[in-house]
């Protein structure tokens, strides 16, 4: 009996709402990026320069680099809620669960805006493909090699093994880096073991 009350004292609260509140305001934020930088390439005028191409990259950049924080406000929510010491190993835990969570939303959500927008998709590949044939100094091998690259790419992504594969692809570097600042937080907000 005394064994069972001393293990229902040492068992910890479950993370899981912080883990889930710290993806759904992350993966909408990472969301919000990413389609404000997609209409601004759509409506932009082909410059004919790898920058044009690289400001939908670059934006993506932006929404991982904000995303990164979702573990760090996870640990602050879960330490904020129960007043409780962390190991560093259960907040990157924390922060890689919350990383993979990011991911299933931003999917979800872009999945959905296709039904809200079903050209979005086709106007991001020409706006792209417009960029590559307004470069100069490209052969037009080297030009067609790119524009197959792209239109190849963006009919993969519709598919179920594009979508398993771009997610996946997603939650390498999103579960490492908010693995990386849920263990700054909890170096930052949880509660320091009495010894």
């Amino acid at each position: 009996m005394e064994q069972q009350e001393q293990h229902n004292q040492t068992q910890k609260p479950s993370y899981w709402p912080s883990v889930t509140i710290a993806a759904l305001i992350f993966g909408i934020i990472y969301f919000i990026v990413s389609i404000i930088a997609g209409y601004a390439a759509i409506n932009a005028e082909p410059s004919g320069s790898m920058i044009g191409n690289l400001a939908q990259t670059g934006a993506s950049l932006v929404g991982c680099l904000l995303a990164a924080f979702g573990g760090m406000l996870a640990i602050w929510h879960y330490c904020r809620e129960y007043d409780i010491a962390l190991t560093l190993g259960k907040g990157a835990l924390i922060g890689l669960f919350t990383g993979i969570g990011i991911v299933l939303i931003l999917t979800i959500l872009s999945k959905l805006w296709t039904f809200i927008d079903p050209t979005y998709s086709e106007r991001m590949m020409q706006s792209m493909i417009d960029n590559f044939e307004a470069m100069e100094g490209l052969s037009d091998a080297q030009r067609d090699q790119m524009i197959d690259g792209v239109a190849a790419e963006f009919r993969n992504q519709d598919t179920l093994w594009g979508i398993i594969k771009g997610s996946l692809f997603l939650c390498i570097p999103l579960g490492i880096l908010n693995l990386l600042t849920a263990m700054l937080g909890v170096k930052f907000f949880a509660k320091k073991d009495e010894l």
